[in-house]
């Protein structure tokens, strides 16, 4: 390419107003081609608003072409003929900042709203874009013969491979003509929305968190939501701590591989605080927070971004299992893959953490669940006292706000602004440890298990003395038990059991243990009383036990105090006290 088509091609990237002014600087009859030269360079250098295509013309300056060459490049019609169209500088920047390649191939046109969510905007943009990009990117010129050139941007731009090579202009719009990547991270240093990174176009489709509003925080909320979390983590000093450390995480350590599992529980009671808690969190994490169903289970596109899924009403049942299939793959891997209705499937990072509620206490056994899950059965100490002695839930709105009501409402978002702000500037590490689920609880399902609480059980019936020694046969509490269900009651009881040191059957029928048949039958009956105890005192609706403990400063006591003990006054409601305990009811 000679020198002089260089400074052509240069002039055919200017916009048209520009190429104008260079071309009305030509007088051919009063300068000779050298000095029309000169001034053409001269006039470019001035109008042209990019550095490097003004250091190139400055050096063009002291290399003049021959007059004939310059007569053939800018006689009249003919300059405008080998003035080639071009990218001219408005369009680069146009592509530059509005224009991104998508994962099908196709430009289209980056939302002005540059952090919207994976919700706001379908994933492939919209083809309408195609119209309003072809528009911006045409160049139509008319020669003084009537003859007019047109110069196909958007055609040109398509004509690129997505992973290069590229040159001359191309060169500096690479990251918009290779197909965007889709990411999804909470990493500080990988910005929500669309960014440009060594030569690479990404769009980060995470969703984000409130932000925190000064105005809302206030200290009699943040107790509120303190207290709310000990009553959801069962009124334990140990459930209140793990609780918090748990939400902590959450907040603070988004990007992290394996996520957790939140189930919270209780046994047909209802109104324990667990929706309230749902509700605070929602408004903790924003639009990062999600709720999910078994209704949805073909379409995971609406889960992309989200750094927390809510799972309300949780059922054991066919799409149950399902369901703990997919929060498995989810909270397992470091890549999942995002179906969509009409769409390709979206491969990227996923960061979910789920929160389970539930009426019924369900067991899960997926192995993949159990290192996961949180387990927290809520304690009745609301439901107590709204269904037995209030019968009113009024006061609960106003203590945890409700979010039919207006000024409920703003209790829930002051408890959330204040939560989310102390969680901020609570600097700590992190030991979660694994919380198996309740064996007791989660055997309640199973027949054999089932029948080994039942107060007319009769021990001779099952177990018998042999020369091994104590022999319990499973299959004569249920006869009718499954394969599976003798396998789970099996494991169950050796468990409970650890003392007796069992060993199993083949087929799971039969456990034996090398103690006396009435020393087997003692343990056995002390055992189940107080397995059976604890369970009773969980699912009990009569009275609740609250220990008296203390996370970071906040004391349980001192909260029911605060929150529940006017009430229990008002409704004379009992209450007992103990260096340990706070018993209601």
């Amino acid at each position: 390419m000679s020198k002089l088509q260089k400074v052509l091609n240069i002039l055919g990237q200017f916009p048209k107003k520009s190429q104008t002014v260079v071309m009305n600087v030509i007088d051919f009859d009063k300068m000779t081609p050298s000095e029309n030269y000169i001034k053409i360079i001269e006039t470019m250098i001035a109008v042209s608003k990019n550095a490097q295509q003004r250091e190139i013309l400055s050096v063009y300056l002291d290399m003049e072409p021959s007059d004939q060459e310059i007569l053939e490049a800018f006689r009249g019609n003919d300059a405008m003929a080998l003035t080639p169209l071009y990218f001219n500088d408005e369009q680069v920047d146009f592509i530059m900042q509005n224009i991104y390649r998508n994962r099908d191939g196709d430009f289209r046109l980056i939302p002005k709203m540059r952090n919207c969510s994976a919700e706001a905007m379908p994933l492939e943009g919209l083809k309408a874009d195609d119209d309003i990009i072809a528009a911006r990117l045409l160049i139509t010129r008319v020669a003084t013969n009537g003859t007019s050139e047109e110069f196909n941007g958007l055609k040109e731009l398509r004509k690129q491979p997505y992973d290069g090579p590229y040159d001359g202009v191309f060169t500096k719009m690479a990251p918009n003509l290779r197909r965007i990547k889709i990411i999804s991270s909470f990493a500080k240093d990988e910005p929500h929305g669309f960014f440009t990174r060594n030569g690479q176009m990404y769009r980060n489709v995470c969703s984000q968190m409130t932000t925190v509003n000064q105005e809302l925080i206030n200290d009699i909320s943040l107790r509120r939501a303190m207290f709310l979390m000990f009553l959801v983590a069962g009124g334990t000093g140990e459930d209140w701590v793990a609780l918090y450390n748990l939400v902590h995480f959450m907040v603070r350590v988004p990007n992290s591989a394996t996520g957790y599992v939140l189930y919270l529980n209780d046994f047909d009671a209802g109104g324990n605080g667990k929706s309230k808690f749902i509700s605070l969190l929602h408004r903790m994490f924003g639009d990062s927070f999600t709720a999910f169903s078994t209704q949805q289970l073909r379409f995971t596109i609406s889960l992309l971004g989200k750094r927390l899924v809510s799972i309300s009403e949780y059922e054991d049942s066919d799409n149950g299992k399902q369901l703990q299939a997919l929060i498995k793959s989810m909270t397992g891997r470091d890549n999942f893959q995002y179906e969509g209705k009409g769409v390709d499937p979206i491969v990227a990072e996923t960061y979910q953490n789920f929160v389970i509620s539930s009426n019924r206490y369900i067991y899960f056994d997926d192995s993949g669940i159990k290192r996961r899950i949180q387990n927290f059965h809520c304690s009745n100490l609301l439901h107590l006292i709204m269904n037995k002695f209030t019968k009113n839930q009024d006061y609960l709105n106003k203590l945890f706000g409700n979010v039919y009501n207006g000024q409920a409402l703003l209790v829930q978002q002051e408890m959330a602004h204040s939560l989310l702000d102390y969680i901020a500037k609570d600097e700590r590490t992190y030991n979660i440890p694994i919380r198996p689920q309740s064996v007791v609880l989660g055997a309640l399902k199973n027949p054999i298990l089932r029948s080994l609480f039942n107060p007319r059980l009769n021990f001779d019936g099952f177990c018998m003395e042999t020369p091994q020694g104590t022999r319990i046969d499973l299959i004569r509490l249920d006869p009718d038990a499954r394969p599976e269900q003798l396998n789970y009651a099996s494991s169950t009881i050796q468990n409970w059991f650890e003392k007796l040191k069992f060993e199993a059957s083949r087929d799971n029928t039969s456990l034996t243990t090398s103690y006396g048949l009435t020393a087997s039958v003692e343990y056995m009956k002390s055992r189940l009383l107080e397995l059976d105890e604890r369970s009773n005192r969980l699912r009990s609706k009569d009275h609740v036990v609250l220990e008296k403990c203390e996370l970071n400063g906040f004391r349980s006591q001192e909260l029911f105090q605060e929150f529940i003990l006017p009430e229990c006054v008002k409704y004379n409601i009992p209450v007992e006290e103990t260096e340990t305990i706070i018993k209601v009811g």
